[in-house]
């Protein structure tokens, strides 16, 4: 998963059953073209992304740790990759919260579109349904999508002093950069983690965090790092509740 750009998009559902604690995720990722050197005193590129695939997280909070979730599976309303069913690949535990991965590194990729409907996540002895479920049809020049840029500054001994972004809009085949009040409007938060390079977010001694302001441009110092930083997210929500996450290592 190096060298790539991630686009996650949450799928929240009203008829939702069993549990109000999880949420289904589609997550898009697109290659930025750029290793985590590569934007050390230097801007990343807003156009190097080409479309790769999609995949499915299952958010679980609290976790529930006595059901068998290395047997979780995932059936879709529609057949991808030409199964409706695919085993978990991936999971992560936090504190009480635990992540489920299908179709780890980007595998999804048939249909382009992720198909709408019902999900279900099956765990023996429960079956976790998400319905109406809706996706979101993105194209590989992201059209219509907000794109953050980020610069780093470094010290002597490689720790990240400084971040600075810029944000940018395509509408079309133009790129330009909104203006604060548009950036406000559309997003509801913006962060950011810094890790090691073999860093699979856990444990939470291998990254820092960080809030990003909502403004076109900006800075922020990050917390001091006691590892040698290799990876970066810039994760951000925007108001109609749909989930972004852009990765660089």
């Amino acid at each position: 998963m190096n060298r790539f750009m991630k686009l996650v998009v949450s799928a929240f559902s009203a008829g939702f059953l069993l549990s109000a604690c999880s949420h289904l995720q589609i997550d898009y990722e697109f290659n930025t073209g750029q290793a985590f050197t590569d934007i050390q005193g230097a801007f990343s590129n807003k156009t190097s992304v080409t479309y790769r695939g999609y995949m499915y997280y299952v958010d679980r909070w609290p976790d529930k740790a006595s059901l068998p979730w290395d047997t979780a599976t995932l059936h879709a309303p529609a057949a991808i990759n030409g199964d409706n069913d695919v085993t978990q690949c991936w999971n992560q535990v936090e504190d009480n919260h635990r992540t489920l991965n299908f179709y780890c590194g980007g595998g999804a990729t048939t249909p382009a579109t992720p198909p709408a409907g019902t999900y279900q996540v099956n765990v023996p002895p429960k079956t976790f349904t998400f319905t109406g479920v809706t996706s979101r049809t993105i194209d590989a020049e992201l059209s219509n999508v907000f794109v953050p840029v980020v610069q780093l500054t470094m010290d002597g001994s490689g720790k990240i002093t400084l971040l600075t972004w810029q944000w940018w809009k395509k509408t079309g085949s133009v790129w330009a950069q909104p203006t604060n009040n548009e950036l406000s409007a559309a997003l509801a938060s913006a962060d950011f983690e810094i890790g090691r390079t073999d860093w699979a977010g856990d444990p939470a001694t291998s990254r820092v965090r960080g809030n990003m302001n909502l403004i076109t441009t900006g800075t922020v110092a990050p917390p001091a790092q006691a590892f040698t930083p290799g990876a970066l997210r810039i994760h951000y929500a925007d108001e109609a509740k749909y989930h972004y996450g852009f990765e660089w290592r």
